[in-house]
C-alpha cells in the first residue's frame, strides 16, 4: 500500500537481512507506521490508516503466531479510550508494562503531545523478566568482557538469549519469557565457565533480577566447585542445569 511495515534481522557480520514485509494481515492499501515490538518479542503495536478506526490513524495490536514474521493475529483497535478522531501514533510500552506512552494530537497543547495511560490486561504483552548484571573475575572482583547466554532448561534444553558483555558499556541485559527455567552462563577464553540457574517457572508477572556471574581464571592446581551439578534426591538423575555445566567441562 502507501506505506508498509517490514522486519529485518542483524547478522553476525554486522549487516542486516533483506527487509521482509509483515504480510497482508498487518499491512493494508493505506499507510501503516510507528511499529513497536514489545519485550516479549511477539506483541506488535502500530498505527494504521487502513484498518477500521476512529480517526486519522489509530493504534492497533497484533501478535506474532510463528517464526515466519508474516503470520499475525487479526489486528485489534485499542479502542476509543486510546484512539481519538485525530492522529494517534508512536505507541510504546516498557517491559514492566504498567503504563503505555503514545503521541496524539487530541487534547494537545501544541500540534501533538506525549501522553501516558494504563492499558487493560487484554492489550498488554506477555510478561517478561529482565536479568541484568556484570561478569566478574572471581579473584579480583573486576569486570571482564564475556559472552553471556541464557538457555532454556524446561521443558527441553534449547538455546535462548545471548549478548556480549562489555564492562565499558554497563551491565549485560537479557529479556526472558517467564514460566520457564534458564541456565544463565558466561564464557571467556582462559576462564572456567560460570553461571547460575534462574527459575522463572512460577512467575506470572514482570520480574527484575540482578545477577552477577563469576568466572574463575584457569590456573594450575586450582580446585573448582560446580554448584549446578546436583542430583534428584536419592536418584541418579540430574537436576536442571547439571548437563550444561558438565558439557562445559568436557569442552574444556
Amino acid at each position: 500500500g502507501e506505506r508498509d511495515l517490514y522486519v529485518t534481522f542483524l547478522k553476525a557480520d554486522g549487516t542486516w537481512t533483506e527487509p521482509k514485509a509483515l504480510g497482508p494481515q498487518v499491512n493494508t492499501a493505506d499507510a501503516e507506521s510507528s511499529p513497536f515490538l514489545a519485550a516479549d518479542g511477539q506483541t506488535l503495536y502500530f498505527s494504521s490508516m487502513g484498518h477500521p478506526g476512529y480517526g486519522n490513524g489509530d493504534i492497533f495490536v497484533t501478535r506474532r503466531l510463528d517464526d515466519t514474521w508474516t503470520n499475525w493475529s487479526e489486528p485489534i483497535n485499542l479502542g476509543p479510550v486510546v484512539n481519538t478522531d485525530k492522529s494517534d501514533t508512536y505507541f510504546t510500552i516498557p517491559a514492566k508494562g504498567d503504563y503505555a506512552y503514545l503521541v496524539s494530537r487530541d487534547g494537545a497543547v501544541g500540534e501533538s503531545d506525549i501522553f501516558r495511560l494504563k492499558l487493560p490486561p487484554s492489550f498488554k504483552p506477555e510478561p517478561v523478566a529482565i536479568v541484568s548484571g556484570q561478569v566478574l573475575d572471581a579473584f579480583t572482583q573486576k569486570p571482564v568482557a564475556a559472552e553471556v547466554m541464557a538457555n532454556v532448561l524446561t521443558p527441553l534444553r534449547k538455546p535462548g538469549e545471548k549478548v556480549d558483555y562489555d564492562p565499558e558499556t554497563g551491565d549485560f541485559r537479557l529479556v526472558l519469557a517467564v514460566r520457564r527455567t534458564y541456565q544463565l552462563m558466561a564464557k571467556r577464553d582462559g576462564y572456567f565457565g560460570g553461571g547460575e540457574v534462574i527459575d522463572l517457572s512460577r512467575e506470572r508477572g514482570f520480574v527484575d533480577i540482578r545477577q552477577n556471574i563469576l568466572l574463575s581464571p584457569v590456573r594450575a592446581g586450582q580446585k573448582m566447585v560446580i554448584p549446578a551439578v546436583q542430583f534428584v534426591q536419592s536418584k541418579t538423575e540430574f537436576l536442571p542445569g547439571a548437563e550444561e555445566a558438565l558439557e562445559r567441562i568436557v569442552q574444556m
